[in-house]
C-alpha cells in the first residue's frame, strides 16, 4: 500500500497568530458573558494579549511537531533532504596600472541581473573563495573563484560579456567578467521533499541487495553478534566446481589464472562476523547464514563465517618510540600507550574503515593518530614498527610441480579453508606469488594448498596472517575477514622526555 504522508507535512493552514487568537477569546467570553466588554488597558485585556501570544507560540510550535518527526524518521531510514547548493563561477580580472594584487578570501563581488521584459534590477552577492595572486604585468590579468552567497538558482550571466562590481573601495580592480559559471540546485519545497521520500520509502523491500543492508541487518537481528563485514564478489569458503574458496585481498592477485579473480565469485558473497565474547558456535552461523538467504535475492551463494584473528610477535610485537612531556609520570604515560594501542588493535574495537576490500592493512600514521587523541602528556611519536609473529615451519608430503602441494605443519593450525599464505623457498626468500591458498583441510595439521610453481616446492616457512615477512611500519593483510588482536604484554614501549 503506498505511503501517504500528506496529512503530516506543511500543517501551517492550522497556523493562528496572536490577534486571532485574541479576537477569538473574546467571541468566546461573550458567548458566556453576552454583557461582556472588553476595554483597552485594562488587567483583562493584558491577560487576553498574554494567553494569546502564549497560544499562538504553543499552536505553530505543535503544528511543527509532525513535520520534524516525519523528517527525522525518513532521515532514519536513510532519506536526507536536499539543503541546496550556491551558484559558482570563475571571472577574469583586469588590474589599474602594472602592479599586481592578491585579492583575499571574502573580497565581495555584486552581479547585478536586468529582467529584459520587465526592466526590473536584482543584485546577488558573490565572494571569492580562495586567494588569488595577480602577478606584475603591463596589464595585470588574473582568475578568481567565486561562490554566490545564496542557495539555489539564480539568472545565469551571459559569459565573457556581463561584468561584476568590486564592493571593495580601496581596491585597483577595473573589469571583472564571468569567465565559467555553474547554477546552484533549488533547496526542495515541502510537497517536493514529501514525494521524493515517499517514492524513497516505497523502494525499501525486505530482500537486502547491498552489502551495508546484510551488515545492518545481521547487527541488528543477533545480539550475540558484535562485529560484521560483508565482502561482494567473495567465496571465502563455500566449496566450488571450479573455483576453489579463496579470501585473498585483491592487492595481491597478480596470477589472473588462479582462483583469485573476482569475477570468478559473482554471485557469492561472504559474510564474517565476531560475537562479543570470541568466535560464534556453528549453529549461530547456520542461523546466521539461514536468515541472510533468505533474505537475498536467488542465485546468492551466501557464505558466514567468524573472523579469523591475527596475532602479533609475542615480544616486541609492536615497538612505540615516543618523546612525552617532562612533568608526566614515565610509568603511567606508558601503560596508557599500551592500554591504547591494545584497545584499538582488537576484535571488539578495530575500525572498519581499515577492513576494506582492496587493502586492509596496519598502519604507522593510524596509531599515531591514535596516540595523539588519547594519551596525555604526549607530545610526539618518533616511530611506530610492526612485527607479524613468527612463521609456522612446514614440510612437504608432495611436490608442486602440478600446482598442488601438500604440507604438513609443525604444530596444530588455525588454518582456514581459501586462506592466502605466503612460503618461503629453500633460501630463505619469500615468494612474491600471491597465487598461494589453503585449497583443503585434510586434519588440523595438514592442508593442500593451490601454488603457482614450476618445481618442488622445499620445505621451509609459512606466514599465515601478513604479506610482510619482517618489521616495518605498514603490515598489509593477506586475506579479507581478519582482526588483529595484540595483548600488552607485546608491545614495547620506548619514552624521551622533553621539558615545556
Amino acid at each position: 500500500m503506498p505511503a501517504d504522508f500528506s496529512r503530516y507535512v506543511n500543517l501551517t493552514v492550522h497556523d493562528k497568530d496572536a490577534g486571532q487568537l485574541y479576537r477569538q477569546m473574546i467571541e468566546l467570553a461573550r458567548l458566556v458573558m453576552p454583557e461582556f466588554n472588553l476595554r483597552r488597558g485594562t488587567l483583562e485585556d493584558a491577560i487576553f494579549q498574554s494567553a494569546a501570544f502564549i497560544g499562538a507560540t504553543a499552536t505553530n510550535s505543535i503544528n511543527r511537531l509532525p513535520d520534524g518527526l516525519m523528517q527525522g524518521i525518513v532521515s532514519l531510514m536513510g532519506y536526507e533532504r536536499t539543503q541546496g547548493t550556491r551558484a559558482t563561477a570563475t571571472a577574469s580580472v583586469v588590474l589599474y596600472g602594472t602592479t599586481g594584487e592578491i585579492i583575499p578570501v571574502g573580497t565581495e563581488f555584486r552581479y547585478r541581473y536586468v529582467n529584459s521584459v520587465s526592466g526590473t534590477q536584482t543584485d546577488y552577492l558573490f565572494v571569492v573563495s580562495e586567494d588569488a595572486v595577480i602577478v606584475d604585468a603591463a596589464t595585470p590579468t588574473g582568475t578568481i573563484n567565486l561562490i554566490c552567497s545564496q542557495f539555489g538558482e539564480i539568472p545565469e550571466p551571459t559569459l565573457n560579456a556581463t561584468t561584476l562590481t568590486p564592493l571593495s573601495v580601496d581596491t585597483e580592480i577595473n573589469t571583472v567578467t564571468f569567465t565559467s559559471f555553474t547554477n546552484g540546485i533549488n533547496p526542495l519545497t515541502d510537497q517536493e521533499y514529501i514525494d521524493s521520500a515517499k517514492t524513497y520509502l516505497e523502494s525499501i523491500s525486505t530482500t537486502y541487495v547491498t552489502a551495508k543492508q546484510l551488515e545492518s541487518a545481521v547487527l541488528a537481528n543477533f545480539p550475540y553478534v558484535a562485529r560484521c563485514k560483508v565482502y561482494d564478489l567473495t567465496n571465502a569458503g563455500v566449496p566450488n566446481a571450479s573455483y576453489a574458496p579463496d579470501r585473498g585481498v585483491i592487492t595481491f592477485t597478480p596470477d589472473t589464472s588462479k582462483n583469485v579473480v573476482q569475477g570468478n565469485y559473482k554471485g557469492s558473497v561472504s559474510i564474517f562476523v565476531y560475537g562479543h565474547a570470541g568466535a560464534l558456535s556453528t549453529s549461530q552461523l547456520s542461523d546466521i547464514q539461514s536468515f541472510c538467504a533468505e533474505r537475498t535475492m536467488a542465485g546468492l551463494d551466501i557464505g558466514v563465517y567468524n573472523f579469523q584473528i591475527a596475532s602479533f610477535e609475542s615480544s616486541g610485537g609492536i615497538q612505540v618510540s615516543a618523546t612525552i612531556d617532562a612533568s608526566y609520570d614515565t610509568s603511567v604515560t606508558e601503560s596508557t600507550i599500551k592500554a591504547s594501542i591494545a584497545d584499538f588493535l582488537s576484535p571488539q574495537y578495530f575500525p572498519y574503515g581499515e577492513l576494506s576490500v582492496a587493502s586492509p592493512r596496519l598502519r604507522e600514521s593510524t596509531i599515531i593518530s591514535r596516540l595523539s587523541g588519547t594519551v596525555p602528556g604526549l607530545l610526539y611519536v618518533n616511530s611506530v614498527q610492526f612485527t607479524p609473529p613468527s612463521p609456522l615451519a612446514y614440510s612437504v608430503v608432495s611436490d608442486g610441480q602440478s600446482g598442488d602441494v601438500k604440507i604438513t605443519v609443525s604444530s596444530t593450525s588455525t588454518l582456514e579453508l581459501g586462506q592466502r599464505v605466503r612460503l618461503d623457498d629453500v633460501s630463505g626468500t619469500a615468494y612474491e606469488s600471491a597465487s598461494i591458498a589453503v585449497k583443503s583441510i585434510v586434519s588440523p595439521t595438514r592442508f593442500t594448498i593451490e601454488t603457482n610453481y614450476s618445481s618442488t616446492l622445499a620445505t621451509s616457512s609459512l606466514y599465515p596472517y601478513f604479506y610482510e615477512t619482517s618489521a616495518g611500519t605498514v603490515l598489509n593483510f593477506l586475506n579479507r575477514g581478519v582482526l588483529p588482536s595484540v595483548p600488552t604484554s607485546a608491545i614495547t614501549v620506548t619514552l624521551t622526555t622533553e621539558s615545556m
